[in-house]
């Protein structure tokens, strides 16, 4: 399926994410100035250290105790010159956050600058989520139908003998060698009085614990990629391809 090109889109966020452990001199040595400054090369902007205090409890089952263990641990913030994207560093995770996204390109051109980190580190998840918000211009609420498909609004749409406040639905979906938790429904920003203003979620959180060599996340993202854009497709309506492209408001 040829992926279809939009004017606009409704995507609050866009998150990559790759989980990893390693122990807080492990992950000194990783972020060595040559790290620093090979990550500022696109993302410009570093933000002071933040240090955060932790607390692990573990009990002792001999004497019957609980004993506290406290540690820290450092977190880097990386953001773009331009403002569309953050990248959160720590011992356990590499996210990068897009609060405004134009094409897969970019994530893409962001994962290959990275890939020097991950030939480094023992990769346990991947993951990769689009959260399309769908918030209409006017107030009061929207007829759905219009523009969002049937098979996923029966829920919204059983008679529950009072008023709906919002409804979402979650559904894991597992493919080969990966899964995507797909969660769509209707989200009410005035909740939990009545809805004044609706807003409709299409979120595909993509992630795969089944891990393959660090070169083949570009291929996964691309995979990933592909069937988000084939699901997205089959959800929504013609008048809402027309508001994508341009041509009406919602």
């Amino acid at each position: 399926m040829e992926k279809v090109i939009y004017k606009r889109n409704f995507l609050k966020n866009v998150i990559f994410r790759v989980d990893f452990l390693l122990d807080e001199r492990e992950f000194e040595n990783l972020m060595s100035k040559t790290t620093l400054d090979e990550i500022k090369r696109r993302f410009e902007i570093l933000e002071p250290l933040q240090t955060i205090q932790n607390t692990n409890f573990m009990v002792d089952v001999n004497t019957r105790t609980i004993n506290a263990n406290q540690n820290e641990s450092k977190k880097y913030i990386f953001r773009k010159k331009e403002g569309t994207a953050a990248l959160i560093i720590d011992s356990q995770s590499i996210v990068i956050d897009y609060t405004r996204y134009s094409d897969s390109e970019m994530l893409l051109e962001d994962i290959r600058m990275l890939n020097f980190i991950f030939s480094k580190i023992s990769i346990s998840r991947v993951g990769l989520r689009y959260i399309n918000y769908i918030e209409p211009i006017r107030f009061g609420e929207i007829d759905w139908d219009r523009y969002i498909d049937e098979s996923i609004r029966a829920s919204q749409k059983i008679d529950f003998e009072g008023s709906l406040l919002q409804s979402i639905n979650v559904t894991d979906i597992k493919y080969e060698d990966y899964i995507i938790k797909f969660q769509s429904g209707i989200h009410n920003q005035n909740f939990p009085a009545d809805r004044i203003k609706d807003a409709y979620v299409l979120d595909f959180d993509a992630s795969s614990n089944e891990i393959k060599p660090t070169e083949d996340i570009e291929q996964m993202i691309k995979k990933w990629n592909i069937q988000i854009n084939k699901l997205f497709e089959k959800f929504i309506k013609p008048d809402f391809r027309e508001i994508l492209n341009g041509n009406s408001e919602l």
